[in-house]
């Protein structure tokens, strides 16, 4: 009885497992290390091999987060077509059932990975967001942590309250309910930057004004390609104006990174010594610095400081360009016309 119990059409259970994922090149992204080593381990036991690089003979893309770049790149781009992306529950069903599963059944959740707070909404309509937001997989939170949430929804109108002002200050996505509508419609996540909401910011100086002009207009016009893929940019996010709330060019550099499947790092990560030296990049405007020299201090020392025309050019290349023709020095920030532009006290 038992012997018959552990095998399916003469062959035994074990040795099923064994070859579910012959010939499958597997690829994890957003795990954390114990959930990471547990899929691992279970795709290498059904025959299958890993890989910590994600390119072109990768077959399946395991995500537990639509935010990360291969999740991008696999959805997006066009050199990773052929990559099936699945949900964290798909190893472990197909272990269970000592079948390889239907990949189109485990398909990632439009929000999975991501932890969104509300603000300026009554109690009813938050309660109704949450459950929507539950739905597709996003974890909903009361409170506007720093160090998790992804997003925060907004009603319309002129925005205000306290969450929003450290929303902005932590570089945290503000957007309102028309982007939690698009996701649920599209079943996908819905691209932030067609539904934030900024604060107002004074008038930008026309130098500036070219060069965002210039860094929009290439973000709406140019190709996707994963040329950014393993790049993690930071963007100084202090405004122009000298408050505390990000300024246009930080969102036009966020628009062209997206367009290369980058990450962009968020500015708590300064405090933090092991994460901050895994920035590879800091961009900054060709005209206007925007960061004062003791800044060039918090930086890791490995990281390529670069104008923004490094991201531009890159792009319009389709290939990561070398930053050499780009590299800024700390010496650069004496210069009075830019603390002119910038109001950096002397």
């Amino acid at each position: 009885k038992n012997k018959k119990t552990m095998q399916l059409n003469g062959v035994s259970l074990a040795t099923r497992r064994s070859r579910l994922f012959k010939r499958l090149v597997v690829t994890t992204t957003g795990l954390g290390r114990r959930e990471r080593d547990v899929i691992e381990e279970l795709v290498q036991r059904m025959g299958g091999e890993v890989s910590s690089q994600f390119d072109a003979k990768t077959t399946h893309l395991v995500a537990a987060t639509v935010l990360s770049a291969k999740y991008k790149a696999a959805m997006n781009d066009e050199a990773f077509r052929a990559c099936t992306v699945v949900s964290t529950c798909w190893p472990q069903a197909c272990w269970d059932k000592a079948l390889l599963l239907d990949p189109a059944k485990f398909k990632v959740k439009p929000c999975c990975g991501l932890v969104v707070a509300v603000t300026n909404l009554d109690p009813t309509t938050k309660q109704n967001i949450q459950k929507r937001l539950e739905k597709l997989g996003a974890i909903y939170s009361k409170v506007l942590d720093q160090n998790t949430v992804t997003h925060l929804i907004s009603s319309g109108g002129t925005p205000s309250g306290e969450k929003f002002v450290h929303a902005l200050e932590w570089d945290i996505p503000i957007v309102d309910l028309r982007w939690l509508d698009t996701c649920e419609k599209t079943k996908a996540p819905a691209p932030i930057d067609e539904f934030r909401l900024e604060a107002p910011i004074g008038g930008t100086d026309p130098i500036l004004r070219r060069q965002l002009d210039a860094l929009e207009y290439a973000a709406r016009s140019v190709k996707t390609c994963s040329i950014f893929l393993d790049t993690r940019i930071y963007v100084p996010s202090t405004s122009i104006s000298g408050d505390q709330f990000k300024n246009p060019f930080w969102v036009a550099c966020l628009g062209l990174i997206n367009k290369g499947f980058g990450t962009m790092v968020p500015a708590q990560i300064l405090h933090d010594v092991s994460a901050r030296d895994t920035i590879t990049h800091v961009v900054l405007p060709p005209d206007i610095l925007p960061l004062q020299p003791i800044e060039f201090d918090s930086l890791p020392r490995t990281a390529h400081i670069v104008t923004s025309d490094w991201l531009l050019e890159s792009l319009k290349a389709q290939s990561k360009l070398s930053v050499e023709p780009f590299l800024i020095s700390a010496s650069s920030s004496s210069s009075s016309k830019r603390r002119r532009l910038l109001h950096v006290p002397s």
